[in-house]
């Protein structure tokens, strides 16, 4: 791919990192995998040579657009807040420095008047509190810099409305893109995402689906066809793709069998063996809590939930109650308690 005129923004998920799910941010350049990743994706031109050593120390990157060198995707790195990184109950701040080093991305690019793409692979509603909820505000403060954010690993396409910390304004929204692996009883897809060329924010989404049951069928060494299955505004009938739109068919799943079917069967891209479309249940509260927060207490707490729950424990719940609070050990944090 180094020979086509094409820019590839790379980002590692979970699996890519050995153990599975783990990373130590005690020190710079100690993780085996990134530090080669960085090398491939230097050699395949994906990376230049001071992206791939930042992306080296912790795992993060940012990387200008060859359009507008203003505009910078900002890969941002969640292992920092992985529920399953056992390496995080020692590292209770800011793990990677990459909280500060985002907030002087987003901070320049206020300053030069450019302005941000985020992708990452771990959504935020499903990352550590501790983490998420300084990432939220984040986003909540640079707002106006942040003009669209992808994420991936659940293998569905999903929508996150991420609200403002201190109101229920919808602030944003976090797409999270279908997967090009089938799954269980998913057909492979991708998505093409349509940007308006001045302001850079999302104007559709289309998402193609290769057809499983179709292409096993096939006779042999006929090419299977990879077919759009919907795009975003025609399917649910949006006004535009804006954080007040998405939050309004969240609602409507909620609400409206039709649409509710309709976001569940495209969610699993129409896969499996039984391809017709399920009977969505309307008034799911949990669905509705999923699609409306980005942050894992704020979705508890739409759910009437504890936030950490010591009777029904989970793996996430061991993390929030044994990591607690964030600790700050700077020199200025101990000055201050003395």
């Amino acid at each position: 791919m180094k020979d086509l005129d094409i820019d590839v923004f790379p980002i590692q998920g979970n699996h890519d990192t050995w153990p599975v799910n783990v990373q130590d941010f005690s020190a710079p350049n100690i993780n085996y995998a990134i530090n080669h990743y960085a090398g491939a994706w230097t050699a395949d031109n994906w990376l230049s040579a001071d992206e791939a050593t930042e992306f080296a120390k912790w795992g993060y990157y940012s990387k200008p657009f060859r359009f507008n060198p203003k505009g910078r995707v900002i890969g941002v790195n969640m292992q920092t807040c992985n529920n399953m990184n056992w390496w995080l109950l020692d590292q209770r701040k800011d793990p990677g420095h990459q909280l500060e080093w985002l907030e002087s991305e987003l901070a320049k690019l206020e300053k030069d008047g450019g302005f941000a793409q985020i992708m990452a692979h771990i959504p935020p509603a499903e990352c550590l509190h501790q983490f998420g909820l300084r990432y939220k505000s984040l986003m909540e403060r640079y707002q106006h810099i942040v003009r669209f954010s992808s994420m991936g690993h659940t293998h569905d396409e999903d929508i996150n409305v991420v609200r403002a910390i201190n109101s229920t304004q919808p602030i944003g929204f976090n797409f999270i893109t279908p997967s090009g692996t089938s799954g269980d009883n998913m057909n492979p897809s991708f998505t093409v995402i349509d940007f308006d060329e001045e302001y850079m924010v999302p104007v559709n989404t289309h998402t193609y689906i290769l057809d499983l049951n179709e292409a096993n069928a096939l006779p042999k060494g006929e090419a299977p066809v990879w077919r759009e299955q919907h795009d975003m505004i025609k399917e649910y009938n949006l006004k535009d793709m804006s954080p007040s739109s998405m939050l309004d068919l969240t609602e409507r799943i909620y609400s409206d069998q039709e649409t509710a079917s309709q976001y569940a069967w495209n969610r699993i891209r129409r896969g499996g063996v039984d391809t017709a479309r399920p009977v969505a249940k309307v008034r799911d509260a949990v669905q509705r809590c999923y699609l409306q927060a980005s942050e894992a207490f704020e979705r508890k707490e739409c759910e009437g939930k504890k936030p950490i729950d010591l009777e029904h424990p989970d793996l996430t719940t061991f993390f929030e109650y044994a990591i607690g609070n964030w600790v700050d050990i700077s020199p200025a944090a101990v000055e201050a308690e003395l």
